[in-house]
């Protein structure tokens, strides 16, 4: 936890849920998502290791590690320390949002991708991996309404045909639903869904 006051999520402005599902055959997943609370600001995040097994969740773990003793509010800054600390693993992809109240900004270094319903929001992800080798970060970002809703997943997600309930449903049963419906059995799948309160 930050030692600057964090944010009360549950009195916050958003509604936040994750799940994380290891792909078949595998205990443990090398995807992970990742909440940091901050005296104004929320992190939130998908990791997404490279490869399956107890390997990738130590590399995930530690993603996971350098978020959670991360308190700045640029998602930039925070996906360049996240690329720093992962260096000797064997590397992850990674998309990073921040969250202020009627504002959402974003970076993301390979292929956990960003759907939602803000019109202005055009996530521009860098290609890369995250411990390894990145092009320059890209900031993407826009503002938020009441109603609005950011769902964040890694490729173990099939991005397309989603069920309606994922822009219905509260985000929980909606992480699940997307998860259940829409994950690949051969990859490690992984949800976070953010919803801005009525």
């Amino acid at each position: 936890m930050s030692p600057l006051d964090p944010m009360d999520v549950a009195a916050s402005p958003w509604s936040i849920a994750g799940r994380v599902r290891p792909c078949a055959g595998q205990i443990v997943s090398g995807d992970t998502f990742v909440v940091v609370p901050c005296r104004d600001h929320v992190i939130v995040a998908v990791v997404d290791a490279l490869g399956h097994g107890p390997e990738a969740h130590d590399v995930a773990n530690r993603a996971s590690d350098s978020l959670q003793g991360c308190f700045v509010n640029d998602p930039v800054a925070i996906i360049e320390r996240l690329h720093r600390d992962l260096q000797g693993t064997r590397g992850s992809a990674a998309t990073v949002c921040v969250l202020s109240p009627g504002r959402i900004d974003g970076c993301g270094v390979g292929n956990c991708e960003v759907r939602s319903t803000v019109r202005e929001l055009s996530p521009l992800l860098t290609h890369g991996v995250l411990g390894s080798r990145m092009g320059k970060p890209r900031r993407f970002g826009g503002a938020l309404v009441a109603g609005d809703r950011v769902v964040l997943y890694s490729d173990g997600v099939r991005g397309r045909e989603w069920p309606d309930e994922i822009w219905n449903e509260a985000p929980e049963n909606a992480c699940r639903s997307l998860i259940e419906r829409c994950g690949r059995s051969g990859d490690d799948a992984t949800a976070l869904i953010v919803e801005v309160k009525a």
